[in-house]
């Protein structure tokens, strides 16, 4: 009788612990029903904005003002704080000295390139990935001939960001900035 009554409770137990993850199942499913009928939320430009940064909202004045205008002059004409012409001359202005620099780090990197690749017991310069990749299967003579293409390249940039910022800087003496 003991036997049967322990067969029994065994029973039970194994009936309920089987019986639980059919159950808990249905609540899952009922769950993700009511999440199905839920509707997403929309994000309007409002929510967008709460969340930018303060760069962001720069950045995205700087290509509006950008856009929206041709020439120094007609900058100029639309802007009538001194300090707000001020600001927007030295911002343009840093922005081309910083092509101007950022062309001339690129040309001295190249530059050292060159002397560690024709010069083996010179430290080479740190190689940047983009370098790596291209002339991971290229011999030295390869490597130099790219290097030297390169550079040429880099002269030509670094003669149009000054030009560039020459002319900026001519443009604004001409509207007597």
């Amino acid at each position: 009788m003991q036997k049967y009554l322990r067969l029994l409770a065994f029973l039970l137990i194994a009936l309920l612990i089987l019986a639980f993850p059919f159950a808990s199942a249905g609540e899952e499913k009922k769950k993700e029903e009511t999440k199905k009928e839920e509707e997403p939320y929309v994000f309007t430009n409002d929510d967008l904005e709460k969340y930018a940064t303060e760069g962001e909202k720069k950045k995205a004045e700087e290509v509006e003002e950008e856009a929206t205008f041709e020439s120094v002059e007609e900058i100029i004409k639309k802007i009538t704080e001194p300090q707000a012409v001020q600001k927007w001359k030295e911002a343009r202005i840093a922005e081309k000295e910083a092509k101007v620099k950022e062309a001339e780090q690129r040309l001295e990197y190249l530059k050292k390139k060159r002397a560690s690749i024709q010069n083996p017991f010179l430290p080479r310069p740190e190689i940047t990935e983009e370098d790596q990749k291209e002339e991971a299967s290229m011999d030295n003579a390869k490597r130099l001939e790219r290097t030297e293409k390169q550079i040429e390249q880099g002269e030509e940039d670094l003669r149009r960001a000054e030009e560039e910022l020459e002319r900026f800087k001519q443009e604004l003496r001409n509207a007597g900035i």
